[in-house]
């Protein structure tokens, strides 16, 4: 089993994922500043997933997600120096960030464009040659290509919703947008939400949403589990890939119809 962090909290925490948080800090760190984030938090544009990172350093966090010259928008947030003592950072915390500093002065960050347009190509061909092969009778064969192409177009909108293809927050957004609305039927926000909380706190019980895969697939001791997960490193192999394409439909469908007019 991956290890799957509970952040201190027993099995009866566990089971309340829903429990609210309780005595909040409204405080954050990013390189060492600390910011107030009582009436803030309230009106974070990426919600309240702020709050996952009360009370620590949101440094790594912060890089990830915004761009470096957002931080001025905030300068009024400031907490005066002299007023706390910035918390200590871990040498392999701070090996990672200095590794990561080198990664992007090398270029390794920078998306090739070319590389999308041949996967968009890919996603495309199995798209249009679900069709007529369908129609030919070679229906075991169009279910195949229909699959492909569901997971060609949802890992090129997983690229796009990094904002990680285009460079431009807009234009990464847009096709976002498209690619989710027009060739997988869900939302590209819920998703975008969605999958930036299970990067936020991957692998945590009550913050990442992707990780509750049980009973089928268990990670973790806290979870529910049946006799068939001592089989999991047998049959996640096997069944595991398509299961995430059904399981994805599964939530684009219970959305549609949680949000029914």
């Amino acid at each position: 089993m991956c290890k799957t962090s509970t952040e201190n909290v027993d099995s009866s925490s566990v089971k309340k994922r829903t429990k609210p948080v309780e005595k909040l800090q409204y405080w954050i760190e990013i390189d060492g500043e600390r910011y107030d984030t009582r009436e803030f938090h309230k009106a974070h544009p990426g919600g309240h997933v702020i709050n996952f990172y009360d009370g620590t350093d949101a440094t790594d966090a912060f890089r990830n997600f915004h761009r470096p010259e957002i931080l001025k928008n905030y300068a009024h947030l400031k907490m005066p120096r002299g007023s706390y003592t910035p918390l200590p950072v871990d040498p392999m915390i701070k090996e990672y960030r200095s590794w990561r500093e080198q990664l992007i002065e090398k270029g390794l960050f920078k998306p090739r464009i070319s590389f999308f347009v041949g996967q968009a190509a890919i996603a495309l061909a199995f798209f249009f040659a679900t069709f007529p092969l369908y129609m030919k009778g070679y229906w075991w064969l169009s279910v195949f290509t229909a699959g492909a192409a569901q997971v060609c177009f949802g890992w090129l909108m997983h690229d796009l919703g990094h904002r990680s293809v285009t460079t431009t927050r807009k234009g990464d957004s847009w096709w976002n947008t498209v690619i989710m609305q027009l060739f997988q039927g869900g939302s590209s926000n819920w998703w975008t939400s969605k999958h930036n909380r299970h990067h936020l706190m991957p692998n945590v019980m009550e913050k990442d949403p992707d990780i509750h895969t049980d009973p089928l697939f268990v990670w973790h001791e806290l979870m529910k589990k049946g006799p068939w997960n001592k089989l999991q490193a047998i049959y996640f192999p096997i069944i595991g890939p398509p299961a995430g394409v059904v399981f994805m439909k599964l939530l684009v469908i219970r959305l549609a119809y949680l949000h029914r007019e």
